[in-house]
């Protein structure tokens, strides 16, 4: 399903942006490379190519253009192909794939943090420690300053926290719930707006220090359980073998389970909505050429380094450039499927929010009601996709047609 939602979002492919970025552009990165390759292990191939450019520069420079022209238009026909195998597709026919034992790992993981941070985040919350210490505070505002000693013994409890604090590390709920419990009674027993006492305004002072504390750990555990959300939603149910076969996976997790709606089914047909949004769908577009581009220059780092690393073990004694080509080309591969991975995500998010923006154009495109409330909204969807998927179990939908 994706490969076809992917292949519905093209341009005319010969003069497109999208053939220019994704196919030409990485086909003449590959075609220069192997030159200078070539002729630095073969000096002779550069001058027969010197050669040939001044006997016949006009036919040299037209095949030079048409084998580059031809071979990235070919390549882009691959692109599906190329993308499915690093969504694992073969991979997932593997028994004992340790690839997707992995990915299980990595799911698990993500989803263990999350819920880590969520309990944290709404167990400190919850305490409600501030509203504690401004009611005794407020309780304590008419009685007499502190004893100097009782101040100096908060400050030794509260110092601590700061510290970490500053070296922007987590702070210990059970250090915060201490200082809190030590403070509390204190400012219910004594006043912290005496401004003419210096016990007072240090213990204002180590009040407001406290409060800080907390709000910094609340938005640090806010920070982390969101990037924790995030890590766990690039993993739908049914886990892939690679990463960037899980967050095409979401896609389609995101639809079902959400609205109840079979993309594979509804996509094309949801595309048109989406076309009529001239920017949203541009968008869509970049997000797609972006994806490509890197999924191509993953493959081509892959062949560039194989190729000329079996020709220079069979051909050269030049390890330098052994170790160049085969160690930078595999770097090269490495770092373009993790940017592709995250050229993937801003694509998956694209579609999921092209989902939520025009699935009520889709329904109205039918001439049927629009769904009062999201459990409606999933029958109907299901009675859809099985009217259009051929499912002998279909539902009855009544039209609405408007008048003009």
């Amino acid at each position: 399903m994706i490969s076809a939602l992917l292949n519905t979002i093209q341009t005319t492919l010969l003069g497109s942006r999208g053939f220019l970025l994704t196919s030409l552009l990485p086909t003449i990165l590959f075609s220069i490379g192997s030159y200078l390759i070539d002729t630095t292990l073969q000096p002779k191939h550069a001058v027969w190519a010197a050669q040939f450019l001044q006997e016949k520069p006009g036919f040299a420079a037209s095949c030079i253009v048409l084998l580059i022209l031809v071979a990235a238009y070919m390549f882009s026909s691959l692109n599906t192909v190329l993308r499915e195998l690093l969504e694992g597709r073969l991979l997932r026919k593997w028994r004992g794939n340790p690839f997707l034992r992995h990915q299980i790992k990595s799911a698990e993981d993500a989803r263990s943090r999350f819920e880590e941070y969520q309990r944290s985040y709404w167990l400190l919350t919850r305490s409600q420690w501030e509203e504690t210490l401004r009611e005794a505070r407020k309780e304590g505002k008419d009685q007499d300053p502190p004893a100097s000693e009782i101040v100096g013994n908060l400050k030794d409890s509260i110092k601590k926290l700061t510290c970490e604090k500053k070296k922007l590390k987590p702070l210990d709920y059970d250090e915060l719930k201490q200082a809190v419990e030590a403070l509390a009674p204190v400012l219910k027993s004594s006043s912290a707006d005496k401004k003419n006492s210096p016990s007072s305004k240090a213990l204002s002072d180590l009040h407001v220090e406290l409060v800080q504390d907390i709000q910094y750990q609340t938005g640090h555990l806010q920070h982390c359980r969101t990037q924790a959300y995030w890590d766990s939603a690039a993993f739908p149910d049914d886990v892939a073998p690679t990463r960037m076969g899980n967050i095409a996976g979401t896609i389609r997790y995101y639809a079902e389970s959400r609205y109840g709606m079979v993309l594979d089914v509804f996509w094309t047909r949801l595309q048109k909505q989406i076309q009529s949004d001239e920017k949203s769908f541009n968008t869509l577009q970049d997000a797609k050429i972006q994806l490509d581009f890197f999924v191509s220059l993953v493959w081509l780092s892959a062949v560039f380094s194989l190729f000329w690393s079996v020709v220079m073990v069979a051909c050269s004694t030049r390890i330098g450039l052994f170790l160049l080509v085969s160690g930078g080309g595999f770097l090269t591969m490495a770092i373009c499927y993790e940017l592709g991975c995250q050229s993937y995500l801003t694509f998956a998010e694209v579609v999921r929010g092209a989902v939520d923006l025009t699935r009520f154009q889709l329904i109205s495109a039918y001439h049927l009601p629009l769904p009062v409330g999201s459990g409606d909204e999933q029958r109907l969807w299901e009675t859809l996709a099985a009217w259009i998927a051929h499912d002998s179990r279909r539902g009855d939908v009544r039209y609405e047609h408007k008048t003009p």
